[in-house]
Protein backbone atom coordinates (compact mmCIF):
# COMPACT_ATOMS: atom_id res chain seq x y z
CA UNK A 1 0.00 0.00 0.00
CA UNK A 2 1.27 3.39 -0.97
CA UNK A 3 2.27 6.01 1.68
CA UNK A 4 -0.96 8.48 0.35
CA UNK A 5 -3.15 5.11 0.54
CA UNK A 6 -2.08 4.55 4.16
CA UNK A 7 -2.85 8.77 4.66
CA UNK A 8 -6.56 8.52 3.28
CA UNK A 9 -8.97 8.39 6.13
CA UNK A 10 -6.84 11.02 8.22
CA UNK A 11 -6.93 13.75 5.71
CA UNK A 12 -10.50 12.90 5.08
CA UNK A 13 -10.66 14.24 8.87
CA UNK A 14 -8.27 16.86 7.85
CA UNK A 15 -10.06 18.46 4.87
CA UNK A 16 -13.38 18.84 6.29
CA UNK A 17 -14.31 22.67 6.34
CA UNK A 18 -14.84 24.79 9.48
CA UNK A 19 -12.91 22.70 10.95
CA UNK A 20 -9.12 23.10 12.35
CA UNK A 21 -7.65 19.74 14.04
CA UNK A 22 -3.58 19.13 14.23
CA UNK A 23 -3.28 15.62 13.96
CA UNK A 24 -2.26 13.98 17.78
CA UNK A 25 1.31 12.78 17.46
CA UNK A 26 1.65 9.27 17.17
CA UNK A 27 4.25 6.41 18.35
CA UNK A 28 4.45 2.75 17.70
CA UNK A 29 4.79 0.68 20.86
CA UNK A 30 3.11 -2.78 22.29
CA UNK A 31 0.24 -1.91 24.46
CA UNK A 32 -0.58 -3.55 27.88
CA UNK A 33 -3.23 -6.79 27.65
CA UNK A 34 -6.01 -4.59 28.87
CA UNK A 35 -9.38 -5.12 29.46
CA UNK A 36 -10.78 -2.71 27.21
CA UNK A 37 -14.27 -3.91 25.76
CA UNK A 38 -14.18 -2.30 22.46
CA UNK A 39 -11.65 -4.21 19.96
CA UNK A 40 -10.43 -0.70 18.64
CA UNK A 41 -9.16 0.39 22.04
CA UNK A 42 -6.82 -2.67 22.30
CA UNK A 43 -5.06 -2.20 19.09
CA UNK A 44 -4.38 1.37 19.82
CA UNK A 45 -4.84 3.94 22.27
CA UNK A 46 -5.65 8.07 22.66
CA UNK A 47 -4.24 9.41 25.93
CA UNK A 48 -5.78 13.12 26.38
CA UNK A 49 -3.28 13.83 29.13
CA UNK A 50 -0.35 12.93 27.19
CA UNK A 51 -2.26 13.89 24.00
CA UNK A 52 -0.59 11.89 22.18
CA UNK A 53 -1.65 8.19 20.51
CA UNK A 54 -0.43 4.73 20.64
CA UNK A 55 -0.70 1.94 17.91
CA UNK A 56 -0.05 -1.27 18.88
CA UNK A 57 1.16 -3.08 15.06
CA UNK A 58 2.02 -5.97 16.56
CA UNK A 59 -1.35 -6.21 17.93
CA UNK A 60 -2.76 -5.34 14.67
CA UNK A 61 -1.17 -7.77 12.44
CA UNK A 62 -2.38 -10.87 14.93
CA UNK A 63 -6.09 -9.14 14.99
CA UNK A 64 -5.95 -8.90 10.58
CA UNK A 65 -4.60 -12.64 10.73
CA UNK A 66 -7.91 -13.69 12.98
CA UNK A 67 -9.94 -11.60 10.88
CA UNK A 68 -8.62 -12.28 7.37
CA UNK A 69 -8.09 -8.64 6.27
CA UNK A 70 -5.42 -6.48 4.98
CA UNK A 71 -3.02 -5.30 8.07
CA UNK A 72 -2.53 -2.23 5.94
CA UNK A 73 -6.51 -1.27 6.12
CA UNK A 74 -7.16 -2.65 9.69
CA UNK A 75 -4.10 -0.20 11.07
CA UNK A 76 -5.76 2.87 8.95
CA UNK A 77 -9.27 2.34 10.59
CA UNK A 78 -7.41 1.89 14.19
CA UNK A 79 -5.61 5.00 13.24
CA UNK A 80 -8.71 6.45 12.41
CA UNK A 81 -10.67 5.44 15.58
CA UNK A 82 -7.76 7.03 18.00
CA UNK A 83 -8.07 10.37 15.89
CA UNK A 84 -11.44 10.69 15.87
CA UNK A 85 -11.11 10.99 19.84
CA UNK A 86 -8.02 12.93 19.98
CA UNK A 87 -10.34 15.30 17.29
CA UNK A 88 -13.40 15.07 19.81
CA UNK A 89 -11.12 16.51 22.20
CA UNK A 90 -8.76 19.07 20.21
CA UNK A 91 -10.01 20.14 16.96
CA UNK A 92 -11.37 23.60 16.96
CA UNK A 93 -14.68 24.27 14.74
CA UNK A 94 -15.69 27.73 13.05
CA UNK A 95 -19.07 28.97 14.34
CA UNK A 96 -21.48 28.35 11.44
CA UNK A 97 -24.49 31.18 11.31
CA UNK A 98 -26.99 28.54 13.54
CA UNK A 99 -24.18 27.94 16.21
CA UNK A 100 -23.85 31.57 16.16
CA UNK A 101 -27.49 32.26 16.76
CA UNK A 102 -28.00 29.15 19.44
CA UNK A 103 -26.63 27.91 22.83
CA UNK A 104 -24.12 25.95 20.98
CA UNK A 105 -20.78 28.17 20.43
CA UNK A 106 -19.42 27.10 23.00
CA UNK A 107 -19.39 23.41 21.49
CA UNK A 108 -17.02 24.50 18.67
CA UNK A 109 -13.79 25.13 21.15
CA UNK A 110 -11.64 22.50 22.98
CA UNK A 111 -12.79 21.72 26.34
CA UNK A 112 -10.90 19.61 28.54
CA UNK A 113 -12.63 19.23 31.23
CA UNK A 114 -15.89 17.97 29.29
CA UNK A 115 -14.20 15.75 27.19
CA UNK A 116 -11.94 14.25 30.16
CA UNK A 117 -15.88 13.80 31.96
CA UNK A 118 -17.43 12.18 28.43
CA UNK A 119 -19.19 9.37 29.70
CA UNK A 120 -17.00 6.21 27.69
CA UNK A 121 -20.87 5.04 25.56
CA UNK A 122 -21.10 8.02 24.87
CA UNK A 123 -17.19 8.98 24.06
CA UNK A 124 -17.08 5.55 21.98
CA UNK A 125 -20.34 5.50 20.41
CA UNK A 126 -19.66 8.74 18.92
CA UNK A 127 -16.38 7.98 17.47
CA UNK A 128 -17.46 4.48 15.90
CA UNK A 129 -20.33 6.35 14.14
CA UNK A 130 -17.73 8.95 12.90
CA UNK A 131 -15.47 6.26 11.84
CA UNK A 132 -18.10 4.74 10.35
CA UNK A 133 -19.36 8.43 7.95
CA UNK A 134 -15.40 8.58 6.86
CA UNK A 135 -14.61 5.14 6.01
CA UNK A 136 -18.09 4.12 4.30
CA UNK A 137 -17.05 2.37 1.19
CA UNK A 138 -15.14 -0.96 0.67
CA UNK A 139 -12.85 -2.19 1.89
CA UNK A 140 -13.07 -0.24 5.31
CA UNK A 141 -16.67 -0.82 5.05
CA UNK A 142 -16.51 -4.60 5.32
CA UNK A 143 -13.86 -4.23 8.24
CA UNK A 144 -15.74 -2.48 10.15
CA UNK A 145 -19.15 -4.82 10.04
CA UNK A 146 -16.70 -7.62 10.97
CA UNK A 147 -15.56 -6.21 13.86
CA UNK A 148 -17.94 -6.75 17.24
CA UNK A 149 -18.51 -3.87 18.85
CA UNK A 150 -20.28 -3.36 22.20
CA UNK A 151 -21.81 0.01 21.51
CA UNK A 152 -23.59 -1.54 18.18
CA UNK A 153 -27.03 -0.45 19.64
CA UNK A 154 -25.62 2.80 20.67
CA UNK A 155 -24.20 3.67 17.35
CA UNK A 156 -27.34 2.65 15.91
CA UNK A 157 -29.73 4.71 17.80
CA UNK A 158 -28.03 7.77 17.56
CA UNK A 159 -27.56 7.20 13.69
CA UNK A 160 -31.57 6.21 13.31
CA UNK A 161 -31.98 9.36 15.53
CA UNK A 162 -29.77 11.26 13.17
CA UNK A 163 -32.04 9.79 9.91
CA UNK A 164 -35.28 10.84 11.67
CA UNK A 165 -33.53 14.70 11.53
CA UNK A 166 -32.36 14.70 8.35
CA UNK A 167 -33.37 11.99 6.41
CA UNK A 168 -31.29 13.38 3.41
CA UNK A 169 -27.77 14.09 4.81
CA UNK A 170 -26.80 11.32 7.15
CA UNK A 171 -23.47 11.02 6.77
CA UNK A 172 -20.40 13.48 6.67
CA UNK A 173 -22.40 16.24 7.40
CA UNK A 174 -23.18 15.06 10.59
CA UNK A 175 -19.87 14.98 12.14
CA UNK A 176 -19.47 19.09 12.45
CA UNK A 177 -22.83 19.19 14.32
CA UNK A 178 -22.34 16.04 16.12
CA UNK A 179 -19.13 17.48 17.17
CA UNK A 180 -20.81 20.71 18.59
CA UNK A 181 -23.69 19.21 20.10
CA UNK A 182 -21.69 16.90 21.61
CA UNK A 183 -19.36 19.40 23.32
CA UNK A 184 -21.34 22.00 24.36
CA UNK A 185 -22.26 21.04 28.11
CA UNK A 186 -21.57 17.95 30.52
CA UNK A 187 -23.58 15.14 30.29
CA UNK A 188 -24.43 12.41 32.66
CA UNK A 189 -25.29 9.68 30.29
CA UNK A 190 -26.60 8.14 27.20
CA UNK A 191 -30.02 8.97 27.68
CA UNK A 192 -29.74 12.62 28.74
CA UNK A 193 -27.64 12.92 25.27
CA UNK A 194 -30.08 11.03 22.72
CA UNK A 195 -33.03 13.04 24.94
CA UNK A 196 -31.58 16.35 24.40
CA UNK A 197 -30.36 15.61 20.69
CA UNK A 198 -34.36 15.03 19.61
CA UNK A 199 -34.95 18.30 22.21
CA UNK A 200 -32.85 20.43 19.95
CA UNK A 201 -33.67 18.69 16.34
CA UNK A 202 -34.36 22.47 14.89
CA UNK A 203 -30.97 22.79 15.44
CA UNK A 204 -29.56 19.81 14.18
CA UNK A 205 -31.04 19.77 11.20
CA UNK A 206 -30.22 23.43 10.55
CA UNK A 207 -26.57 22.87 10.74
CA UNK A 208 -26.90 19.39 9.16
CA UNK A 209 -28.68 20.55 6.33
CA UNK A 210 -26.53 23.71 5.86
CA UNK A 211 -23.11 21.89 6.42
CA UNK A 212 -24.49 19.20 3.87
CA UNK A 213 -25.11 22.21 1.42
CA UNK A 214 -21.57 23.49 2.17
CA UNK A 215 -19.86 19.84 1.10
CA UNK A 216 -21.84 20.01 -1.76
CA UNK A 217 -20.86 23.72 -2.92
CA UNK A 218 -17.15 22.83 -2.27
CA UNK A 219 -16.73 19.51 -4.42
CA UNK A 220 -18.34 21.20 -7.20
CA UNK A 221 -15.23 23.75 -7.35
Amino acid sequence: MRMLDKMTLLLRVLRLPFVKYFPAHEVISNLPDGKEESIWDTLGIYDPIARIIVIDEEKIKREAEKLGVDFYILRELVRLHEHVHAFLHLAVLEPLPEVEKGNFKEGCFPSNERYLKLPKEINESVTELIVKFIAREDPYKKIIKKVKTPYANYIAQLENTLSIIEPNCVGLPCIYPLVVFLRHKKWKNWKEFIREILNERKFLKEAIARYCHLLAFLKNL
